[in-house]
């Protein structure tokens, strides 16, 4: 138990990170004037946990990726829509539609970061084993 613990806060302080990064990134080419108040950014402090968490759903050893990442997308998405419902006064089918394309981006901006990061650690761990083989 200790360890899932450690590992949902570590993933929450994450989420922290990242989902405050990009809000602000969103609210400063976004809004104009921008103002933020506390009620929305615990919002989306709250969002950005849930998503953190949702990455342990690539735990899964019984799903592969590809059918876990629709899901992880989809759940994803429906946090996302569903705090800007509860943030934004009014909240549109316009706003939803711009909302995806924001989402879209940023989804692909994190995945390709994860993939690289992924592809650095694979290119390390192969050169270690390398250099152990011909030692």
């Amino acid at each position: 138990m200790t360890k899932l613990l450690k590992q949902l806060v570590h993933l929450a302080l994450i989420g922290l990170g990242v989902g405050s990064f990009f809000y602000l990134m969103t609210k400063l080419f976004l809004d104009n004037p921008t103002s933020i108040s506390r009620y929305e950014v615990s919002h989306y402090l709250i969002m950005s946990i849930f998503i953190s968490w949702y990455t342990l759903l690539f735990n899964n050893n019984k799903l592969s990726y590809y059918s876990i990442f629709p899901i992880h997308f989809t759940l994803t998405f429906i946090t996302v829509i569903l705090t800007n419902y509860l943030t934004l006064p009014i909240y549109t089918l316009t706003d939803i539609v711009q909302t995806f394309i924001i989402f879209l981006l940023i989804y692909i901006i994190i995945n390709v970061g994860i993939f690289l990061k992924n592809k650095q650690s694979i290119d390390h761990i192969n050169h270690i084993i390398t250099n152990k083989r011909d030692n």
